[in-house]
């Protein structure tokens, strides 16, 4: 009997063990544990698309012409239009980079995937907007950012957040967003105080702020160097009349712009990155190349020396489960 006990404990610590990834409510939402400063969000890439979770129409508007983002509306507005077009392959993109990562650093990034259709839920809007009053949505919806903010505590310093997403913009450029607008790239009315990156421009008050955005020191620079059309960079300091996202609900609400030394750099891919398996399969690599150089630069902490320290989340459940199975062995040896 008492080997049967302790080998069904030793199976349970092998499985805890082996998990690295949690997954949310009805499996539509994905964590991958990371032990390192880094976060890579993939919001627009789920393909789940539950009959009971309808489809986000139009909202309808109240007194004040503000949108109220919800079901059944009695009125649609058509200026309350919710987007739900997919970013086709952002998932795909992401692993790449995320592999391509851990390859170059020995280290695991965290990472948050939806896997709920953008149509049902939009974890890129505020909580209204993104999930209206359907309960099921909610709860997906609370389970993207309740582990973002997971991985965030669990960093417990400066880190940095990449939000990656797509776009079909003529430009074919990467979109590097850090919350300012086209209009505010072109006359120069970048604040840092106001910006995704401010905790880091606070850290390297020896770099002006401009190289760390679009000069370079900047993650811009980095894709420059490898012949990667980049918006804002040192080859285009800003989008002049070309389309260009500035950074959405993640970058703005976990980026450093209001608080803490998380930053975050909404990263927007063009089609042909995308949907081109041969350059898609590249330019993940690269990304993780980039990423791995530049929070060498800029995010290096103290433990980053040693691949097996600093793992705050994952390895601190193991550690628990690990001085429980020794407990438990140690009673039952005691008792038999």
């Amino acid at each position: 009997m008492l080997t049967s006990i302790v080998t069904m404990l030793i199976a349970g610590f092998s499985f805890a063990n082996s998990v690295e990834i949690i997954k949310g409510h009805r499996n539509l939402t994905e964590y991958y544990i990371g032990d390192t400063n880094l976060i890579i969000s993939v919001p627009h890439n789920g393909l789940s698309s539950p009959d009971d979770i309808p489809d986000r129409k139009n909202g309808c508007k109240d007194n004040t012409g503000k949108c109220i983002w919800k079901h059944n509306c009695t009125t649609p507005s058509t200026s309350c239009k919710p987007t739900t077009v997919t970013d086709s392959h952002t998932r795909k993109l992401a692993m790449l980079l995320y592999e391509s990562y851990k390859n170059e650093t020995k280290r695991s990034p965290h990472m948050i995937i939806s896997n709920l259709r953008r149509a049902k839920m939009d974890p890129n809007r505020n909580r209204q907007e993104g999930a209206y009053d359907n309960t099921e949505a909610l709860r997906v919806y609370d389970d993207y950012h309740g582990f973002i903010n997971q991985a965030k505590n669990s960093i417990n310093s400066f880190g940095l957040l990449l939000d990656i997403h797509g776009q079909s913009h003529a430009e074919l450029w990467i979109e590097l967003g850090y919350l300012f607008s086209r209009e505010m790239l072109n006359t120069n009315d970048t604040n840092p105080e106001t910006s995704s990156i401010f905790s880091l421009s606070k850290r390297f008050k020896n770099v002006t702020f401009e190289n760390l955005l679009r000069g370079s020191e900047s993650y811009g620079k980095l894709l420059d160097d490898l012949s990667y059309k980049t918006v804002p960079s040192p080859s285009y300091w800003s989008p002049g009349n070309g389309r260009y996202f500035r950074g959405g609900y993640i970058t703005q609400t976990y980026g450093s712009r209001n608080e803490g030394e998380i930053d975050a750099i909404q990263i927007e891919s063009p089609r042909n990155l995308r949907f081109t398996p041969a350059l898609r399969n590249k330019y993940g690599k690269d990304l993780g190349t980039i990423t791995a150089q530049f929070m060498d630069k800029y995010y290096k902490r103290q433990d980053s020396t040693d691949p097996t320290s600093g793992m705050n989340g994952l390895n601190n459940a193991r550690n628990t489960i690990s001085l429980y199975l020794c407990l438990l062995i140690s009673v039952c040896l005691a008792n038999f």
